[in-house]
């Protein structure tokens, strides 16, 4: 009797996951602590409200996917971790935005930026808006990797095998490999608006 209520337990949690697109085996599901860095990005509007990824690069400024804030309008709040923000500048090509909060919300630390590709990748993100995932994957060519990810990682980081940021999620999805923009795009962007030494 034992074994046959622990059984239908596991099923019980496997369609529970399924349902809530946790897919068992495929995404770690484990609570995994999540770096002091990386933000959630909110727009909420009405009658909507949509939940991506950023990585804060200051205290009072983070970025993300440009396609996260593409619905912000006059009806719509942008808040990240909870704190108002606005978008300082979009790259809508490159797909990266550039968020700047009332008041500062992180002390550090921020990430060291690299360029370097090699060994594996980490892709990091809040995968359905939810629950923090990491992905491991290797560098494929140009700007594209193999870590997976999923609605709701876009805008999260992409790290190297030493913990360094090197760009962040433009898109992929399961079973797809991951597109990513260039940290030192943003980094260039960030400068030249004086928002990073």
């Amino acid at each position: 009797m034992g074994r046959i209520v622990v059984s239908f337990i596991a099923c019980i949690s496997v369609l529970i996951s399924t349902a809530l697109g946790q897919v068992p085996g495929r995404f770690d599901v484990s609570p995994i602590p999540i770096p002091e860095y990386i933000a959630k990005v909110q727009v909420v509007g009405v009658p909507y409200t949509y939940t991506g990824t950023g990585v804060y690069v200051s205290p009072v400024t983070a970025v993300t996917a440009a396609h996260n804030v593409r619905d912000l309008d006059s009806k719509s709040q942008l808040f990240v971790d909870g704190v108002e923000a606005e978008v300082v500048y979009k790259n809508d090509q490159q797909d990266f935005a550039i968020l700047k909060l009332s008041v500062g919300s992180k002390d550090g630390p921020f990430p060291k930026l690299s360029s370097d590709l090699s060994g594996s990748l980490t892709a990091c993100g809040y995968r359905g808006g939810v629950r923090y995932t990491e992905n491991v994957g290797n560098h494929k060519s140009g700007r594209w990797v193999t870590a997976e990810v999923q609605r709701g990682m876009s805008g999260g980081p992409v790290l190297n095998q030493v913990g360094d940021l090197v760009g962040t999620i433009i898109g992929g999805g399961p079973g797809r490999d991951t597109y990513i923009t260039d940290i030192f795009l943003i980094v260039d962007e960030l400068r030249g608006r004086g928002l990073l030494e």
